[in-house]
C-alpha cells in the first residue's frame, strides 16, 4: 500500500498564543522540521491547514489543503487530509508541534498498520498516542461528521497498539514554556 503522511496545522494554538508551525526551531520551522522527517518515510505529503493561514516555506512536492470545516479539532483535519488523499493509503498522522518525532518512528508506525486493522497506534506511558498514528485514507469511522475526539475515533477502530520504548520521540510543544524550554536544550546527534 502507497504511504503519506498528514501533519495537522489548523489549530488555533490556544495555549501556546499564536500559530506554532512557524517557530523557529534549530534554523528552520516547526512545521518544516515535521515535514523533513516524514517525508524520508512516506510517498506523499499532506499538510492540513485553517483556510487561508500562512504557513513557512515547504518543499514544492508538499501539498496544502484547507480544513474543510476549521475549529472542529484534528479529527475534522484528519477526515480532509484522508478526502484529499483518496482511499487506499496508509496513513502517518502528525501534528506541527512534535519535532522529536524520527523518521523510524514514523516508518515503524507505518509498518504495523495490516489489513487486519484500521490504525496503528502507539502507546507510551499507558496513554494511545492518536496524532503520532498510522490510519487507513479510507477509514469508515471518519464518515460520522459528529466524530470531534481522536480517542473517539480510536474507539471505533480495529486497533493494533505499539509499544513504544523512547517517549520522548512523541512529545509536542503545547506552551510558551514547553516551546522555550526545548528551543534550549542541545539537539541529540
Amino acid at each position: 500500500m502507497a504511504t503519506a503522511a498528514i501533519v495537522l496545522a489548523g489549530g488555533e494554538s490556544l495555549r501556546m498564543g499564536m500559530a506554532k508551525a512557524g517557530l523557529a526551531w534549530r534554523g528552520s520551522t516547526l512545521l518544516a522540521t515535521v515535514v523533513e522527517t516524514v517525508a524520508e518515510a512516506v510517498d506523499r505529503i499532506v499538510v492540513v491547514r485553517s483556510p487561508g493561514a500562512t504557513l513557512p516555506d515547504l518543499p514544492a512536492a508538499v501539498e496544502v489543503v484547507d480544513d474543510a470545516r476549521p475549529g472542529r479539532g484534528p479529527v475534522e483535519g484528519l477526515r480532509t487530509g484522508c478526502e484529499h488523499l483518496g482511499p487506499g493509503w496508509s496513513v502517518f498522522v502528525t501534528a506541527t508541534d512534535m519535532p522529536f518525532l524520527t523518521t523510524g518512528f514514523v516508518t515503524t508506525t507505518l509498518d504495523a498498520l495490516t489489513d487486519e486493522v484500521d490504525a496503528a497506534v502507539p502507546v507510551a506511558e499507558g496513554r494511545r498516542q492518536p496524532l503520532a498514528a498510522a490510519y487507513r485514507s479510507d477509514l469508515a469511522a471518519l464518515g460520522d461528521e459528529n466524530l470531534k475526539s481522536m480517542h473517539a475515533l480510536l474507539d471505533r477502530c480495529r486497533l493494533r497498539l505499539i509499544d513504544v520504548d523512547d517517549p520522548s520521540v512523541l512529545r509536542n510543544l503545547n506552551t510558551p514554556a514547553e516551546y522555550a524550554a526545548a528551543v534550549r536544550e542541545e539537539p541529540v546527534p
